[in-house]
């Protein structure tokens, strides 16, 4: 018969029992761009730290032992690249602890289930995935890329685990959150919800008519709350903090495994098998930026994201070409950017069962644009004095900066006569500055006639994040394509 301890909740929900693989959650650490910090960890012993790959910019990351056997992790920011030269967020876990001589620790011979050091994550809700499409746009390979807003309960730190739908059909997914006061993405697993500067959204990319959208998970990351039950198992530590409660619905692991690779290349799938019945994941990230020079200041950008799908116990990935544009962005520098690694990735799970029942919407995959609408993502328009875009009514965009007047991506290609007055736009500020904006915000405008958006005649340095958002009416439904974080900066010259 099985061995060992479980530890029920009020209606018999076991939260600790054999099933559990073991795992604690220990840490999340972020390294800002062109900085190397090491973390060591006394209370794990070498060897056995897993990490969840976060996001953020180009950077690396190793474990390691040092001297007195204590596990650390050494994590790189690059700063190379201006359009992936930001902050790293990774998230550790540990599969053994070195406890304390006092306290409470429970083993069930795969690992730490119950530490009273690191205190568990607590099970908070279900986020609500908004099911009318938030944007959508035709990626190279020909999917449809259609954004979904996910709205996490609470406020605080959150860890998010992701319950996909149990598919074949082309359809691949991707959680992220996105940072608009630095414009950057974040982790998938990750988000700091309840503050203004934080949004989550689910991107799922398709071939299919229809799609079904997953669940999400959210866990408290932090001291837990003591619960108000009077029976039960409550630990602390020796501060006082509480780190289980048994009145709590704790994270409970059962696959923390370093067995996830994402190909190298488009148009692959990778298969990795020993999924539970009912898996929440929290899926590593992985971002690819390739950028070649075509001449003088123009690059040509093209992004990979990581994607996968479920397919009964099998978790398959793909790797999906995002969009592919000339840019002039500044700081851009040809070579390959990986935002962490790809091979080797730790891949948690827990089942969704022991929290609540699955639950989805299905939705009918959105009509691509009928043009060759261009996204321009994360851009930064950046001058002395002026920093603007222009909009023309045949799908050319010019940005002027310091002086010149310069041709990029266009915002639609071929460039076509007189397409502009097919199409409306929306200026929305996400944050920053609007003193010296010029260019209507928060209204729907007819490109029939030549669009400038940014700063002019600044007497102080103005600079600020905006989203341009396309749609085929006036009433701006449907928007068919969206630029977001597209950055404004206007430094004033004496």
């Amino acid at each position: 018969m099985p061995q060992g301890l479980a530890i029920y909740r009020a209606d018999g929900q076991a939260i600790v029992d054999h099933l559990s693989i073991g795992g604690t959650f220990v840490d999340v650490v972020s390294v800002n761009a062109g900085a190397t910090q090491t973390f060591t960890y006394p209370e794990v012993p070498g060897g056995q730290l897993r990490i969840i790959q976060g996001r953020g910019g180009s950077h690396t990351w190793s474990t390691g032992t040092n001297g007195s056997g204590q596990a650390t992790l050494t994590v790189t920011a690059h700063a190379a690249n201006g359009s992936l030269a930001y902050g790293s967020i990774i998230i550790v876990l540990a599969r053994s602890t070195t406890e304390p001589t006092f306290g409470i620790a429970v083993d069930n011979g795969f690992g730490r289930a119950v530490s009273a050091i690191f205190p568990q994550p607590e099970f908070v809700g279900i986020a609500t995935i908004n099911a009318t499409p938030g944007g959508y746009y035709t990626t190279p390979e020909g999917y449809t890329a259609v954004t979904h807003q996910v709205t996490i309960p609470g406020s605080g730190e959150r860890l998010l685990y992701a319950v996909l739908p149990s598919s074949t059909a082309d359809t691949w997914y991707r959680l992220n959150t996105i940072t608009p006061s630095v414009g950057k993405d974040q982790p998938t697993q990750y988000v700091k919800a309840g503050a203004a500067l934080y949004d989550s959204f689910v991107t799922v990319y398709t071939k299919a008519a229809t799609y079904q959208l997953p669940m999400v998970l959210t866990f408290r990351h932090g001291n837990t709350t003591a619960s108000s039950n009077t029976h039960g198992l409550r630990i602390w530590d020796a501060a006082s903090n509480v780190t289980f409660d048994s009145g709590r619905d704790h994270i409970n692991y059962t696959r923390i495994a370093n067995d996830l690779a994402y190909p190298d290349v488009t148009g692959s799938v990778n298969s990795h098998a020993g999924l539970g019945a009912t898996p929440a994941i929290a899926v590593p990230n992985f971002l690819r930026q390739v950028i070649t020079l075509v001449s003088g200041s123009t690059y040509r950008r093209r992004w990979f994201i990581a994607t996968v799908r479920r397919n009964g116990t099998n978790l398959e990935s793909r790797l999906i070409e995002d969009s592919d544009a000339n840019t002039t962005t500044v700081g851009s520098v040809a070579g390959t950017y990986d935002s962490g690694g790809r091979t080797a990735l730790t891949l948690a799970e827990c089942e969704y069962s022991r929290y609540s029942s699955f639950a989805t919407a299905t939705v009918t995959t959105p009509s691509a644009p009928s043009g060759a609408l261009q996204a321009f993502p994360n851009a930064v328009i950046s001058g002395e004095d002026a920093a603007t875009m222009t909009l023309a009514t045949n799908g050319a965009r010019t940005v002027f900066v310091s002086g010149e007047t310069i041709n990029v991506n266009d915002w639609y290609a071929p460039q076509t006569a007189g397409i502009g007055s097919s199409y409306w736009v929306r200026a929305t500020r996400i944050s920053g500055n609007t003193a010296n904006w010029t260019g209507t915000l928060d209204t729907w405008l007819a490109i029939s006639t030549a669009r400038t958006f940014g700063y002019t005649g600044v007497a102080v340095s103005r600079s600020g994040y905006y989203r341009f958002e396309f749609s085929t009416s006036a009433t701006g439904t449907p928007i068919v394509s969206t630029s977001d974080n597209v950055r404004f900066v206007a430094a004033f010259v004496a």
